[in-house]
């Protein structure tokens, strides 16, 4: 089939149209059956060029558009689409120049693609590291665009600046107050997310005056003082939403958590309802009326929001692991086993064909733990074992030094002990999180309490030295509790740093070297 050159413009605008409807094929046949007749159109080869890097055919791309560019070096499509191949292929001095051409000639005539080269410069810079040098073109984003995609898409790359000051630059350039307020609270919250919290505190106290009549930006306080523990300022921020706009639902959840944190949980359940009458399927509200519920003994009320809350999102495993607690409260085993396992039978089947264990800790491991805690009473003792092995690889791999996220918190303490008597692990995981401490202090006190007197606990060795055993003996006595008497008696005669550090955390270190085994044996039992 023959093409008449008059016919290009609209045979262009046909391909155009394939292509953004990812209609590829037509597109690239069409095309290909064009440029036969046609080789040397630079229209054309950059539209084959910009199909070929849609489709991930990167090589073929880079020739077909470098072709288009050296027929027409102008060619402000072809230079973005080339610099933005080479951005696939990771070279980043070939995209920089291809952009930055782009860059050069689009501005005189072209809003978009200068748009659109300034986004890709922006991400180049990010990819290679240069953030000192984002600035200059991403603030030239909100002049051109009304796009709240583009201008989110911007704004979290301009963040890898870390700097504050860029930001609110940046927003005070974005036309729509809407949008502006709608970007605070996008980025409050992802400073929070990666724990960031002055900097969200610092970006809300800059927009404070200009923005104290905006529902988006006292929803950006809500968000910000949740995760900075201060329940006063959700109270204050959810009632100025209010104030604003008292049907916005997400205002009545804000207070609802911040009562049940406060233990305060008739009111809770006022404010949810209140919240309910405006969203009746809002999850986040179902599953709060349940938890306040719950700690009103309202049990038959708890589980019915609970399951609620599943209905409305069937993954909601926290609202499973809930259910499953009201059955164990309730001496309901079978009913309790039944929930868990919808939780973990997925994860024991992945463990079993050496699949990938997709283990979501905040959700997974409650139930995990769940499972081993209430072993023994319905449950499958394979089951039990399975479950303890896949929670002891877990508790083995998993990086303490960043503190312990709500999976941990959820799995408790017991659970630990239960699955491993690793002591020096136990330390690792108290030592970064305030809730294990207190546990052990609980439990300490107890047996101490029972007993009606310090409980005794003795070591013999003749490794209390520069030794492993040693070393690790250390770590033990310096996270003893004050409620446990220790006793050392060691049957060799050491002086070195590890011994010196022993000796100094124990109130009773008896040397046995110079001593009988009779006479050690007086000993030790004189001290009951």
């Amino acid at each position: 089939m023959s093409y008449k050159l008059s016919e290009l413009p609209k045979i262009v605008l046909d391909i155009q149209n394939n292509i953004a409807n990812e209609n590829y094929d037509d597109a690239e046949n069409k095309l290909l059956d064009v440029v036969k007749y046609y080789p040397d159109e630079p229209d054309l080869l950059y539209n084959l060029g910009e199909l070929k890097r849609k489709k991930k055919n990167i090589k073929e791309a880079v020739r077909y558009l470098s072709r288009s560019i050296m027929l027409n070096p102008e060619n402000v499509y072809a230079l973005n689409s080339l610099g933005c191949a080479y951005l696939e292929t990771q070279e980043y001095n070939k995209a920089e120049k291809n952009l930055f051409s782009c860059y050069e000639i689009s501005k005189a005539y072209d809003l978009e693609t200068y748009k659109n080269a300034c986004k890709n410069i922006v991400l180049l810079f990010l990819k290679r590291g240069e953030m000192h040098r984002i600035k200059k073109y991403a603030m030239q984003i909100p002049t051109m665009t009304k796009s709240y995609e583009e201008l989110q898409h911007i704004m979290y790359m301009l963040m890898g600046t870390e700097n504050v000051n860029d930001i609110e630059e940046y927003l005070k350039l974005v036309h729509s107050e809407k949008d502006r307020a709608n970007l605070l609270s996008d980025v409050s919250t992802q400073y929070c997310a990666v724990n960031h919290i002055d900097k969200s505190r610092k970006i809300l106290s800059i927009f404070e005056g200009s923005m104290s009549s905006s529902e988006e930006y006292w929803d950006a306080v809500c968000r910000y003082s949740e995760v900075a523990h201060n329940e006063d300022a959700i109270h204050e921020a959810a009632k100025k939403i209010l104030e604003i706009n008292p049907g916005f639902v997400r205002a009545y959840g804000y207070l609802a958590a911040s009562l049940i944190r406060e233990t305060r949980y008739e009111e809770a359940m006022i404010c949810i309802d209140l919240g309910l009458c405006l969203d009746e399927n809002n999850t986040s509200l179902c599953q709060a009326k349940a938890i306040a519920a719950f700690k009103l003994n309202y049990y038959c009320m708890s589980a019915f929001y609970f399951r609620k809350s599943i209905m409305i999102n069937s993954d909601n495993s926290h609202a499973k692991i809930s259910i499953a607690n009201i059955y164990r409260m309730n001496e309901m085993r079978l009913l309790e086993k039944k929930e868990l396992e919808k939780i973990i039978d997925p994860l024991i089947d992945s463990y079993k064909n050496n699949e990938n264990q997709n283990i979501i800790l905040e959700t997974h491991l409650p139930a995990l733990g769940a499972y081993v805690i209430s072993g023994g009473y319905a449950f499958e003792v394979e089951k039990v074992a399975i479950v303890k092995e896949i929670l002891g690889k877990i508790l083995k791999s998993y990086d303490y030094s960043k503190g312990l996220n709500d999976g941990f918190l959820g799995l408790g303490f017991l659970t630990i002990e239960i699955v491993t008597n690793d002591v020096l692990l136990h330390n690792k995981i108290t030592r970064n999180n305030s809730k294990f401490k207190k546990a052990i202090k609980s439990r300490d006190r107890h047996v101490v309490k029972a007993n009606k007197k310090r409980l005794k606990i003795g070591y013999i060795s003749s490794d209390f030295r520069h030794h492993s055993v040693g070393i690790m003996m250390a770590s033990v006595l310096a996270n003893h509790s004050k409620d446990v008497e220790v006793y050392l008696y060691s049957t060799r005669s050491s002086s070195d740093l590890v011994s010196s550090s022993i000796k100094s955390n124990s109130e009773n270190f008896h040397e046995l070297s110079s001593i009988s085994d009779s006479e050690a044996s007086s000993l030790i039992e004189s001290h009951g």
